[in-house]
Parts: C-alpha cells; structure tokens; sequence
C-alpha cells in the first residue's frame, strides 16, 4: 500500500468513503459472484467478451481468458513481460478500459491501470 489507512465496515456503508450510488446488479452465478457483462471498450473501441465476469474485492488484478487478456493489452498498446504480466511505455497515451455491467458502464484510467512503475516502464 501507500500507507494512507482503511477502514473495514460489516453491515453498512460510511458514506463519507462513497461517492455516488450503489448499483445492483442480479448474479448468473451466486458461488463465484458472477454477474454478465454487456460490453468492454479499449478507448472508443469495442470489444468481443466474455458473457460474464466474477467480481472479486480481494483482489486489485484484472484476470480473463488469455486470448481475451492478450487482445485487451495489444489494444492498450502493452507487451508481455512474464507469466501473463504485461507492460506498457509510462511515455505514452494508454486507453481508457471500460466495462459495460447491468447498463452501467465503468471506466479504467492510465492511473486505475498502472500497478507499479519502474523508469518508463508501467506495469499493468
């Protein structure tokens, strides 16, 4: 982490951590929290996916199918680096990526993407 600190709440929500309004979404899968998405968009650029998507907390990875993985990071103009890791130039524009989940569409940023930095390297 970056040293700021959190803050855990079972049974409710501290609004003052919440901008905006929940949005709830039927599951396909309760077991795995899998709910179906509509879309995902590489900048203006739309995508064939999956059906569904699993919603995770526990985690701060995006994970899919690795055709589905390898067009998406082509498409953010990233290369593989290892082990399904992949990488862009910190130098240049990056997409945005979006997912289209009950009507909603969510949009990722260079900065939501990037996990680490090193030199002109950023790790996505």
């Amino acid at each position: 982490g970056d040293g700021t600190s959190g803050e855990l709440v079972l049974g409710g929500v501290n609004r003052e951590h919440v901008d905006g309004d929940f949005h709830f979404v039927d599951l396909n899968l309760a077991a795995w929290w899998s709910v179906p998405l509509e879309t995902i968009h590489v900048g203006r650029q739309r995508i064939k996916a999956t059906q569904s998507v699993i919603l995770d907390s526990g985690t701060s990875l995006l994970v899919g199918p690795e055709d589905a993985v390898r067009d998406v990071a082509a498409r953010l103009g990233a290369t593989e680096i290892e082990g399904g890791l992949y990488a862009t130039r910190c130098s240049e524009e990056t997409p945005s990526l979006s997912f289209t989940i009950g009507g909603r569409t969510y949009s990722l940023d260079r900065d939501d993407l990037v996990v680490q930095r090193s030199g002109d390297a950023c790790l996505l």
